[in-house]
């Protein structure tokens, strides 16, 4: 029996080559193993699509993308004037950290 692993690594195109040709030639001949991997691949997909953090996972990767949203973080931040970032009328003086 082929370890559910092997299965796995070869619908995410992470097997070796061994393990390839063997589920390849599983693929060919055994009816067993075709609706396994049918349901794996569904599987999957099912799981793809219900988890948001795995979905934007290729987003996080785009350098361009990032470098884009890490501009646009800066320039607010550094756009904002310092009055509006004080703690006004919290009982903290302007230059501590200890109230007052």
């Amino acid at each position: 029996m082929t370890r559910l692993e092997d299965w796995i690594d070869f619908i995410e195109g992470e097997a070796d080559e061994k393990t390839r040709g063997r589920l390849s030639l599983l693929l060919a001949h055994s009816k067993t193993d075709r609706l396994i991997y049918k349901n794996l691949r569904r599987l999957r997909q099912i799981v793809l699509h219900a988890d948001k953090a795995e979905a934007i996972e290729p987003l996080l990767e785009n350098e361009k993308l990032m470098m884009d949203l890490h501009n646009r973080i800066m320039k607010t931040v550094t756009s904002k004037p310092a009055s509006s970032i004080r703690r006004k009328g919290r009982g903290f003086s302007q230059n501590s950290c200890k109230p007052e």
